[in-house]
């Protein structure tokens, strides 16, 4: 017996709807794939389970309605609270000698190096006064090899 709380299928739809038809997890459709085995169509959902960072297709047989019961039973759509890349100077600072990504005042960004001390330094000195939040700076970018 599955410890999962059971939903109506008026909600599971009401959330498919406004996700436009996505998953609300990680935005992958819950679509059913059809495809032709042995002249004979052959259906599948794609899904994606909590936790994994890739699509799955499973879930088929050939009876368009065994599937269709199938994702209405077995599919719970959910949302997951996105974390921010950003931190808040009052929740932690980065690591000394550490170039960041900084937040300040009226929505700027730009780069700086924390010194220690709650003092980041720049073109000018700011303090965790003045910035808001930080976070670490992206990977470069590098050229593709063909």
């Amino acid at each position: 017996m599955s410890s999962r709380k059971k939903i109506s299928s008026k909600v599971r739809q009401m959330v498919y709807e406004k996700c436009n038809h996505r998953c609300a997890y990680c935005g992958c459709e819950l679509d059913i794939i059809v495809t032709m085995v042995s002249g004979e169509p052959y259906y599948e959902i794609k899904y994606k389970p909590i936790g994994k960072n890739h699509c799955y297709i499973g879930y088929s047989s050939y009876y368009l309605s065994v599937v269709v019961r199938y994702k209405n039973e077995y599919f719970t759509v959910v949302e997951e609270e996105r974390k921010s890349p950003w931190t808040l100077c009052s929740e932690g600072l980065p690591e000394k000698d550490t170039d960041v990504l900084v937040s300040l005042p009226h929505g700027q960004v730009t780069v700086m190096r924390y010194l220690g001390d709650g003092v980041f330094g720049g073109i000018f000195k700011r303090t965790t006064e003045v910035i808001d939040a930080w976070m670490p700076l992206p990977e470069p970018y590098k050229e593709r090899t063909k």
